[in-house]
């Protein structure tokens, strides 16, 4: 003779194996390997957002990218706001004298010193992208080739922020200094997500772009959003 079934019904088995579930996840050796899930995801994520392109970046850069500062239009954005972060080395280096008093002039978040310094950042990226898009829509790029450029820029931004951040200023100029770390942490995230998007095919570059999902397009719809509250 068979074995007398211990669950007669589909619905027993199910609640038994609810009654086990909750059991075992109070249980101490539950607890010590959902800790040990929870950590490893923890690591998993933390390990994603420290990366771009496969390139390690510092810790908290990431919580610099993501927001983003508002700019001021009404401030021409003068090559003297530019902070170091458009040419090698990208070192930070304070805005130029003549143009200082300038940033303290206005009133509102606006035209805040922080939101004139930006309008220079904003706009240098929405020329740059549209040019780096006609580039990278063709057939014919060199994959390889524009990664590696790609790379050694980001890891001279990189090395560059990081100077930066450790380095520290005097509280006069401390506002510049995190200015140049919100961009700086952008420019890097932006390039590295774009490039992957181009990494799919021109095809769904080119679709991205039409359908304005390329990073600059969605920056440019966030800051108007800021500026239409």
């Amino acid at each position: 003779m068979g074995r007398r079934p211990k669950y007669l019904t589909a619905e027993a088995r199910q609640a038994a194996a609810r009654e086990h579930s909750r059991r075992y996840a109070q249980s101490e050796r539950g607890k010590t390997a959902r800790a040990a899930r929870n950590a490893q995801a923890c690591t998993q994520r933390r390990e994603f957002n420290n990366r771009v392109l496969g390139l390690h970046m510092p810790e908290g850069m990431s919580c610099y990218a993501r927001p983003l500062l508002r700019a001021s239009f009404a401030f021409e954005p003068d090559p003297e706001l530019s902070l170091g972060l458009w040419a090698e080395p990208y070192a930070f280096i304070l805005p130029g004298t003549s143009i200082r008093p300038s940033l303290d002039s206005g009133d509102g978040v606006w035209a805040s010193p922080e939101a004139r310094l930006s309008i220079y950042h904003y706009c240098r990226i929405m020329d740059e992208g549209p040019a780096r898009a006609e580039g990278w829509r063709s057939d014919d790029l060199d994959l390889a080739a524009v990664e590696a450029q790609i790379k050694d820029e980001i890891a001279a931004r990189r090395d560059a922020w990081v100077a930066a951040r450790d380095g520290g200023v005097g509280s006069a100029d401390a506002y510049a200094l995190e200015v140049y770390l919100h961009w700086g942490a952008r420019i890097i995230a932006m390039l590295g997500d774009e490039w992957e998007l181009r990494k799919h095919g021109v095809e769904a570059y080119v679709a991205a772009r039409s359908q304005r999902r390329l990073p600059w397009q969605i920056m440019r719809v966030s800051m108007f959003a800021m500026l239409n509250k």
